[in-house]
């Protein structure tokens, strides 16, 4: 699999590229859409 991660200011962009047929990243989405697979919150009190 290929990771980028890109930060501006306290945003995180994660993309991922699959290289296999099967892979829990590209089985949560349907052929041909587009989506994401997860979001992450960070909440400080």
């Amino acid at each position: 699999m290929i990771v980028a991660l890109a930060q501006a200011g306290k945003v995180q962009i994660e993309l991922i590229q699959p290289l296999v047929s099967t892979c829990t990243y590209r089985d949560s989405v349907a052929e041909g859409e587009m989506g994401f697979h997860h979001m992450c919150m960070d909440a400080r009190y």
